[in-house]
């Protein structure tokens, strides 16, 4: 499984939160509201730390424990009211934690059996309605749970089949609209149409020689539109056009001016711009300004020994 290599949108709070696009209109205006925390998905935990926070800081939180059932997290979302869901995937489950959960807690929620469908779930994300879609990889399409979904229940949307070209997804974003994003280790990144089940064409792909997309991990959208991307194989964050579609040329690049990203696996972008990634080899969580293109120089860097960063992979903002 991917959780086991060393070499793998952003969740984001809700759908509300993110501005969206689809190929054929304009971007969906987002609503932002001012976020506070930054939460990381860990090899073993989930920790937190303060938006402006850089350093070998302590966590604020740091959900670890044989009580979390925690396998190997991966993907994690954050609702409205601050409820933590993780994508586990060597457990085949998404984990459901209270806001503020911290220390060795238990999930006040979790789906996971075989009517869920979940084979390695990766990317999660959860929309303002509470609805939860799952990147799921080893069964590869993207599953849709309902608000409130708990235990071994189905999904009430599996967009899989040979006509979606999902063949290993990895990350998810959903937009205002409703439109679907996942980024494709395999495939590049596909957009789906709001309310698309089954064996459904792409709305748009972005793939190509000039995308320079080879493994796209988790992805985000900002404000504008613009679609971000965690390109762990060629080791740099990917920024798209609002709208972009087929053999695309990025409109931007960032790599690290300061010490060359290890392995990129997460990214998210805040209300002013500002650019989040996380580094699985590094072990570290790099910030750049809004706006940032080319070899950059981070304006915060979370990383050392007292962050419990470990193994991390994606990373949600709130």
């Amino acid at each position: 499984m991917r959780g086991t290599l060393p070499a793998i949108l952003t969740a984001l709070a809700t759908a509300a939160l993110v501005a969206g696009c689809n190929s054929s209109s304009s971007p969906v205006p987002p609503s932002f509201i001012p976020f506070s925390t930054i939460y990381v998905a860990n090899n073993t935990a989930v920790t937190s730390y303060p938006l402006s926070g850089t350093g070998n800081i302590l966590p604020s939180t740091n959900i670890t424990g044989g009580s979390t059932t925690f396998n190997h997290p991966w993907g994690i979302s954050v609702d409205a009211a601050g409820n933590i869901f993780v994508a586990d995937e060597n457990a085949n489950a998404v984990d459901k934690f209270a806001a503020g959960a911290n220390g060795n807690v238990a999930p006040i929620g979790r789906i996971t059996g075989l009517s869920t469908s979940l084979n390695n779930p990766l990317g999660v994300w959860v929309d303002g309605a509470g609805k939860i879609y799952v990147a799921n990889e080893l069964e590869p399409g993207v599953l849709v749970f309902a608000a409130g979904a708990n235990g071994n229940v189905a999904p009430i949307q599996n967009i899989t089949g040979a006509a979606t070209q999902i063949v290993d997804p990895t990350g998810i974003v959903v937009d205002a609209a409703g439109n679907i994003f996942v980024g494709d280790c395999t495939s590049g990144v596909l957009e789906f149409s709001a309310g698309a089940n089954g064996n459904a064409t792409p709305a748009a792909h972005i793939a190509g020689a000039s995308t320079m997309l080879s493994c796209p991990e988790q992805i985000a959208l900002d404000a504008s539109g613009k679609l971000y991307v965690a390109e762990r194989n060629n080791n740099k964050v990917l920024v798209f056009a609002a709208g972009a579609n087929g053999n695309a040329t990025p409109a931007a690049q960032i790599t690290n001016a300061t010490t060359a990203f290890g392995s990129v696996a997460g990214i998210a972008v805040d209300q002013s711009g500002k650019i989040y990634v996380s580094d699985f080899t590094r072990a570290s969580v790099i910030v750049f300004a809004a706006g940032a293109n080319g070899s950059t120089v981070p304006i915060q860097t979370i990383s050392g020994g007292n962050t419990a960063l470990s193994g991390n992979e994606y990373l949600a903002l709130h």
